[in-house]
Parts: structure tokens; sequence; C-alpha cells
């Protein structure tokens, strides 16, 4: 009998602290998941042996783990607060608000659960302390909006049964109810985007197997988006120093960014997931090529958040119905 890739789970947890694995609380609708390891395998050479190895062995094991799933209100808190590491909660009734900014990252118990077709046959790997490297948040017109994660943890326990799962039992948010500010102004020309945020974690290895730490480093959120070409001003702005400008200069257009998306609905029902960059500093900004087939121009814009003070790189709110902060 075969096995089926959409039975099993992947489930999350806040740990207390670093080697206190948790059972999952939480589960993610996923739309593709992985947890393989990686076997740093290593050939030593002798002599005597001529061109042949000596011998093979095993050197370190790493836990990598990615998955992606729509943005549901939820698990969407979860996961910023997973990247970025601070959540405060305010609200004493839903829908509560979060408001999740970069901060120390705590250490989670990643769950992946395949061969779930029997209980017998359950393969159950639980990544123990386990931090994200990479988010990607993602919409585009037409589509529900979509955050994929990438880490890595320092071990795997292959022992446990599977946990009862419970899901977010919200909708997912779409593009479309989206209120988008670039440019220093609001616009509805966006046809695409896509955030990233990168903690640029580095992993050490000491006398272990496995790896004995994970160490948050740079943390940089880059934002590229496509935008319908109505006016040569953001053509200016990036590359001539403002929306007159006629000539090169030294300074960088930069301006707030700020998207937010919600499930068009009001007061006790609304959700909604907003990101907010202070300072967003455009790389480029290339119009589509002039060509003979009569295409609609486009600005593919590129830019980096960079740190303004006394104000956080980027800070992320979600509204929804977790009572509870994600850092707690």
């Amino acid at each position: 009998m075969g096995y089926i890739s959409s039975q099993g789970y992947v489930g999350l947890a806040l740990q207390a602290e670093k080697g206190a694995e948790e059972a999952p609380t939480s589960f993610v609708r996923f739309l593709t998941a992985d947890d393989t390891p990686i076997s740093d395998n290593k050939t030593f050479r002798e002599g005597g042996h001529y061109r042949d190895g000596a011998g093979i062995t095993r050197v370190g094991m790493q836990f990598p783990f990615s998955f992606d799933c729509y943005a549901r209100p939820g698990i969407a808190g979860l996961l910023f607060t997973m990247m970025l590491g601070a959540d405060a909660k305010t609200g004493s009734a839903a829908p509560y608000l979060h408001t999740i900014t970069p901060g120390a990252l705590g250490w989670w118990t990643v769950e992946m659960r395949k061969l779930a077709q029997a209980d017998t046959d359950d393969l159950v790997n639980r990544l123990i302390d386990s931090k994200l490297s990479t988010l990607t948040f993602t919409g585009s017109a037409g589509e529900p909006l979509k955050i994929a994660v990438s880490g890595q943890a320092l071990d795997l326990d292959s022992s446990n049964a599977a946990a009862e799962e419970s899901y977010d039992a919200e909708d997912f948010l779409k593009f479309l109810h989206g209120t988008l500010t670039v440019f220093g102004a609001a616009t509805t020309e966006i046809t695409d985007f896509t955030l990233t945020i990168e903690n640029n974690n580095e992993n050490i290895q000491t006398s272990a197997l496995t790896y004995a730490q994970i160490v948050e480093k740079d943390l940089d959120a880059t934002l590229d988006f496509t935008l319908k070409c109505t006016a040569d001003d953001e053509f200016r702005k990036v590359y001539l120093g403002g929306a007159s400008g006629t000539v090169a200069l030294e300074a960088l257009e930069a301006s707030a960014v700020t998207m937010e998306f919600n499930n068009g609905l009001l007061t006790t029902a609304e959700r909604s997931i907003n990101f907010t960059i202070p300072s967003f500093v455009y790389s480029a900004a290339p119009l589509t090529n002039l060509n003979a087939e009569s295409e609609v121009m486009y600005y593919a814009c590129t830019g980096i958040a960079q740190k303004v003070v006394d104000t956080d790189l980027i800070t992320v709110t979600v509204e929804n119905a977790d009572a509870d902060e994600y850092d707690a």
C-alpha cells in the first residue's frame, strides 16, 4: 500500500528554553514541507591506498526544514513572531491586535508527520531547538497571500507519537483586499509583491556530530513589487534624485512602505495582516523594455529596509482571534 503526500502535518511550539522540546500546539495547513536531514560525509585519504579513499565517515548532521502555506491570520502571526522575535498583544476581545517587531529569537520545536496512512507506520520527526532563517510573504493579483519559511534545527527526535491536530479555522487572506502605499503615496497599480526577511543565521559546530548553536546575525528585509507605469515620477525618483529630477544624484530614494491586507469584513469579524517599513530604500525600478508587441509597461521595483533611529526596521501587525502572545 502506498502513501499520500497530503497526509501528515506540520506542527509548531515555542520552547521554554534551548533543549526543552515541546509537543506541537499550532498546526500549519501546508502546501509543501520538507525536513530532510543533511549528512556531511567526508572522504579521508592516506598513503598506501594509491588513489582510493581510506575511509568515508560522517562528520556532521544538519537538520534544515522548510514549508509554505496560505496566509491565515492566526498562523501568520505565529510565523512572523518566529522570524522576528517579539509580539505585543492588545485588545480584550477578538480581533486582538498583535504587533510583531525585531527582538531576540526564541527556540522552537517544529514537528513534521509523514507516512500518516496508518498509525503503526507513522514517521514523526521532531526538530528541536529550531530557528527561522528566512521568511517570504508574497501576493499577486487574483491569488491568496502566501508565507514560506526555512530554518535550521540543532537536533531531531523521531521517537514521538503523532499529535492531535487542530487548525486555524479562519480563511486565508487575499491580495485583492490590499491597501498599498509606495513612493510615499497610496496606489492601486501594484500587481504582485515579495517581502523577504532574513536573519542570516550562523550554525556553529563544535565537538559533536550535530550543531551546537544557531546565532542570528544581520537582519535584512527586502521588498520586490511590480507597479504599472502611469507616470515617469518613479523612474526619476529612483534614478534621478526626485520626481522632477533630470540628472543622476548621489541621494537615494527612501520613503515609508505599508501594505495592509484584510478579509473585507468589519468590527469583530475583521482579520488582517499588515507590514510597515518606515524607511525603504529603492535600489532599482527598471521599466519594461521597448518592444514591438504593444505591452503594458511596468516598473519592477526592488529595495531594502534601512534602520531609522528610534524605529523598528520593520513592523508587522496581525488582527486575529488569538488571545495569547506568540512569544510567551
